[in-house]
């Protein structure tokens, strides 16, 4: 089987279960592999912790009934690294140049959703929830920042703090 995927850093609970055999109750262990550093496998087939290495972890989960009986479940586990968020660079412009680039995440798992979590944006600035894509038209001039936050399938998140400044461009006359 393979179990749902976990992120470094993040809570993990999953339970295995049995059934059939002779006698009453279940033990589980781990019989084949390893389970990934920072979970365990409890004789009741609670498998909980915290994982702390990203990667692919395979091991075969064992039931042994009251009779001694004993079925085999290989199970695939992957952990992803923790949501990494690193913010976009240039983000100074003049009233009316456009803006363009993307608050990049990393590790987590799939989907990312990036939200505004605080602060204010520069005016005609929008952040695209589903890509973390920057866009729009400065409308005014300010300064300020705004955080970002990115959080993955699991619940787990980033943040980063944008600072930006939008200024009026210099006029021009002819003399």
């Amino acid at each position: 089987g393979t179990f749902p995927a976990g992120t470094v850093g993040r809570a993990y609970t999953r339970t295995a279960t049995a059934s059939g055999g002779t006698g009453s109750g279940y033990a589980f262990n781990v019989s084949a592999g390893s389970l990934p550093p920072g979970l365990t496998l409890s004789g009741a087939g609670s498998l909980t912790g915290t994982p702390t290495t990203a990667g692919t972890y395979d091991f075969t989960v064992r039931a042994v009934d009251g009779g001694g009986n004993q079925g085999l479940l290989p199970v695939t586990l992957t952990v992803n690294a923790a949501v990494g968020v690193t913010s976009p660079v240039g983000l100074n412009r003049t009233v009316g140049q456009s803006y363009e680039g993307g608050i990049t995440a990393s590790g987590g798992t799939a989907p990312l959703v990036y939200s505004l979590s605080a602060g204010t944006l520069p005016g005609g600035a929008v952040v695209n929830p589903g890509t973390g894509l920057f866009s729009g038209t400065a409308s005014g001039a300010g300064t300020g920042s705004f955080t970002v936050t990115v959080t993955d399938a699991n619940g787990s998140n980033g943040a980063v703090v944008v600072n930006w400044e939008v200024s009026v461009a210099p006029g021009i006359t002819l003399a």
